[in-house]
């Protein structure tokens, strides 16, 4: 037989458990903002997408090739 839990009304609070987790946060970011610029300016929104999408990258180049995971920095034993 299943219980079942009442809300308590608590918030919910991400928790990040590596700086990898606020690296995955920020990745949309950039590409929106430059969505919705293009989307409230009269720049085409493929440019604006693209301008977008730059830092973007350069995140996840950053993620994977200058600090990449590993499991010693992610707080676990490998």
């Amino acid at each position: 037989m299943s219980t079942r839990q009442t809300p308590t009304g608590e918030a919910i609070v991400p928790k990040f458990e590596s700086e990898y987790d606020v690296l995955l946060l920020l990745l949309p970011l950039p590409l929106m903002l430059g969505v919705v610029g293009a989307v409230l300016t009269s720049v085409p929104v493929a440019v604006g997408a693209g301008v977008g999408g730059l830092p973007s990258a350069a995140l996840l180049a950053y993620g994977l090739f200058v600090k990449p995971p590993m499991p010693d920095r992610l707080g676990r034993r490998g």
